[in-house]
């Protein structure tokens, strides 16, 4: 019979099992349920399952019962109550943390995304590893199987694609310069010609991209990484004062030489084109570094609209653990 815990801080208490009927009462009630002796059953299941562990002279920890809970919750078909739970869990992590709510974005944790991420996860059924692959295992059923599945991604992916348009839309005559940026395979490509093409259908407006890998220094002037090989992942190895330069001559309307970069030699080698901004034209940027403040330095906050792309992966492995992305 399972008598203590592990808590986070280390302490070993008695375990409750109230603790997690309540918890789980609590986010079935914040949707909308309120049914006590579900969440007795819930914890039952939770116990069931602690007791077929063998932890020897260690206790489950609160990380590891919480885990479980959600675990039943899912498989139990409670997918609202999940998702509920999972933000009780997640509102409570950001407050350890110092955090105020899933609503809050720092510099480098994009809660909100998360959140949206996880939500819709939870909502389609397939927020583990387990529950992707049962889609693939009905991969020739189109209602209920990965085709569906694939359907509803490319619907959610399409609606922010529109929300996107629709925010810069709303900025157009002053936007001069569109930068989307994000990791290798992260879908910039795709992404970048999806929202040209709408915003041609919406407004009178013109398109320059502008390739910053021709921008590129040569390999004598590249900096190297920690083996000592030549590092393009670096923004330092891109002519951040030419680029600089160009944007600025672009948006005052003057005509600029873009330099053809040679990956063979290593060497930019002459001029690619030369481009000049008609009045409905606006800049586009699709890079790896499209963010580094380098790059747009001195240009015009008002003059660019900046979206950054990363697949979000908000998937458990087998042990309910969020796989890293």
């Amino acid at each position: 019979m399972l008598e203590k815990i592990v808590k986070r801080d280390g302490r070993i208490v008695p375990f409750n099992k109230e603790k997690i009927a309540f918890a789980v009462l609590q986010a079935a009630i914040a949707v909308g349920g309120r049914d006590k002796e579900e969440a007795e059953k819930v914890a039952d299941e939770v116990i069931k399952m602690l007791s077929r562990k063998k932890y020897g002279n260690s206790y489950p920890t609160v990380e590891e019962i919480q885990d479980m809970v959600e675990k039943v919750l899912i498989e139990r078909g409670h997918a609202k109550t999940a998702k509920a739970y999972i933000v009780y869990r997640y509102e409570h992590a950001l407050k350890r943390q110092g955090q105020k709510s899933l609503t809050y974005s720092s510099e480098n944790i994009p809660y909100r995304k998360l959140w949206q991420a996880l939500s819709w996860a939870v909502d389609k059924k397939c927020v583990t590893l387990s529950q992707i692959a049962e889609y693939v295992d009905r991969r020739m059923d189109s209602e209920r199987g990965f085709p569906a599945l694939i359907k509803e991604s490319e619907a959610f992916y399409k609606s922010q694609l529109e929300e996107v348009e629709k925010r810069i839309l709303d900025d157009i005559e002053r936007i001069k310069i569109i930068i989307i940026a994000g990791p290798s395979s992260s879908g910039k490509t795709t992404t970048t010609i999806k929202i040209t093409e709408g915003l041609k259908k919406s407004a009178d407006v013109g398109f320059v991209p502008l390739n910053v890998d021709n921008y590129f220094l040569d390999l004598d002037d590249q900096p190297k990484d920690t083996t000592g090989d030549y590092d393009y992942e670096t923004p330092q190895a891109l002519d951040l004062e030419l680029i600089r330069k160009h944007l600025n001559a672009l948006i005052n309307g003057e005509e600029v030489p873009v330099p053809k970069y040679n990956f063979k030699t290593g060497k930019r080698e002459g001029v690619l084109e030369k481009l000049k901004l008609k009045s409905n034209d606006i800049i586009l940027i699709d890079s790896l570094h499209g963010m580094f403040p380098g790059i747009m330095e001195g240009i015009d906050d008002t003059k660019k609209f900046k979206l950054y792309i990363e697949t979000l992966s908000q998937v458990k492995d087998e042990n309910l653990r969020f796989i890293k992305w």
